[in-house]
């Protein structure tokens, strides 16, 4: 598998002094009867326990990706959003419900 860095991912993590991200399954609980929904979360950081993840390098950062999540043969990190409301996001996982 493949990780590439958008330009603009690159700027967002060196702007705020991040060199390491790490991609995580959280499941959301909802109130109702659609059970357990797969959400995605990306954190600052490195994780406390590496060997539950998939390291990879690129332009200067680490991004570790959770050994339970399916992937394509390329990962992307990628900015949305403007201004105050710039966050990351991630491309390249497979989701089953």
């Amino acid at each position: 598998m493949r990780f590439d860095l958008d330009e603009k991912a690159l700027d967002f993590l060196n702007e705020r002094g991040h060199r390491a991200v790490t991609i995580d399954l959280a499941e959301l609980s909802p109130n109702c009867c659609a059970g357990r929904l797969p959400d995605v979360r990306l954190r600052p950081g490195s994780p406390e326990n590496p060997e539950a993840y998939r390291q990879f390098h690129a332009r200067g950062i680490d991004l570790h990706v959770a050994k339970g999540l399916r992937t394509d043969k390329q990962l992307r990190l990628l900015v949305s959003g403007i201004g105050p409301f710039k966050k990351l996001e991630v491309s390249g996982l497979n989701l089953i419900l």
